[in-house]
């Protein structure tokens, strides 16, 4: 019995905890689909998270940042494809009455690159490093508006990158 009370424990706070502590932080959590969530992090910044089937792991989520201005927003990192990346700018267009006006690629795998094309159709400007936009290249992906050697300056509105 004793050991049936600690596994139950265990699987409790295994499963509520990592709840509980983003909802003790008053996170606020927006579910844009079936495949694309946003979670408020602070008054202007928020996390996106886009999921996706693959077959030997099962769901797999992918992080980014969207941070909002008085001029519009800054996304770092795409979702997972071109479909969620329109579905991610349409809802923060609608909800928030922005424009995404610029996106920073981490780098060129798909968990970050893989909406390039719906930001380029949308008309946001990319940015990122020049050995990502390489890659992409290689990759026969969309290519990034900006590129840059080492590090990067990007201002928007009072805010500075």
């Amino acid at each position: 019995m004793r050991k049936y009370i600690i596994k139950t424990s265990l699987c409790f706070l295994t499963l509520f905890l990592p709840y509980a502590i983003i909802h003790s932080q008053d996170s606020i959590l927006f579910i844009v689909n079936e495949s694309v969530e946003v979670v408020q992090l602070t008054s202007d910044i928020y996390q996106h998270t886009s999921y996706v089937e693959m077959e030997m792991w099962g769901r797999v989520g992918a992080n980014g940042l969207i941070i909002k201005s008085a001029s519009g927003a800054l996304m770092v990192d795409t979702p997972w494809n071109n479909a969620q990346t329109k579905t991610l700018i349409e809802w923060i267009r609608n909800e928030w009455k922005m424009e995404v006006l610029k996106v920073i690629v981490t780098h060129s795998h798909t968990d970050c690159a893989g909406g390039l094309k719906a930001c380029q159709e949308a008309g946001i400007e990319s940015y990122g490093l020049a050995l990502t936009d390489e890659y992409l290249k290689q990759k026969k992906q969309p290519s990034l508006t900006y590129t840059f050697l080492d590090s990067l300056f990007i201002r928007l509105d009072d805010m500075h990158f």
